[in-house]
């Protein structure tokens, strides 16, 4: 025999009707104060614009954004998430930190400081390699015309190029754990040939 229809069971069915449209719609904000959020935090300082590009030196990435920042701009590929740069002060003028898991876990941090008397030895982080020759090999190189100094960690993945340019310091430093260290070279050698002084 089917229930009666009794203003008891008809007004506990209008708040149970009330409740979950209450809980879909607190879900529904919910998941969109989370996309605001992380989409606001994805931006680090200056302008991330996506690109997409073909790649020619890194086949597996076909899409790149770009990070046009204060003092220095670069490109980097579409497995990394860029974040918040943190406070900055002092020398630091500007800082931006990636983050990949694509093929490993790879940190990405471009830090632009003043260097007034443009000598690399006036940096302490390039002081610090210079003087742990078993730990870091360290590479005078070109790029984009300009003299850089590509540091490469010994026994674990880490690039770091420091690059003078008209009294600042570009420290542009990836490292983490990666299952290609070619793959990765390339996609470090993309974004080096890819910054833009501003």
């Amino acid at each position: 025999m089917p229930e009666e229809n009794t203003p008891a069971r008809t007004a506990r069915t209008i708040r149970r009707r009330r409740l979950i449209t209450a809980l879909i719609g607190i879900t529904a904000g919910a998941i969109l104060a989370g996309y605001v959020a992380r989409t606001l935090a994805g931006s680090a300082s200056g302008t991330v614009v996506t690109k997409h590009t073909a790649s020619t030196s890194t086949p597996k990435h076909s899409s790149y954004y770009e990070l046009d920042g204060d003092y220095l701009s670069f490109t980097y590929p579409d497995t990394f998430i860029a974040r918040p740069n943190q406070e900055q002060g002092g020398a630091t003028l500007q800082r931006n930190i990636l983050y990949s898991n694509g093929a490993g876990i790879l940190t990405l941090t471009v830090t632009v400081t003043s260097l007034p008397s443009g000598q690399l030895d006036d940096d302490p982080s390039y002081r610090m390699r210079t003087l742990h020759p078993e730990t870091y090999a360290l590479t005078p190189q070109t790029v984009q015309s300009e003299h850089v100094v590509i540091a490469k960690g010994i026994g674990s993945f880490e690039e770091v190029a420091f690059w003078p340019h008209a009294g600042k310091l570009a420290t542009i430093a990836l490292s983490g754990s990666t299952a290609s260290v070619t793959a990765t070279e390339a996609v470090y050698s993309h974004l080096l040939q890819s910054v833009t002084w501003q």
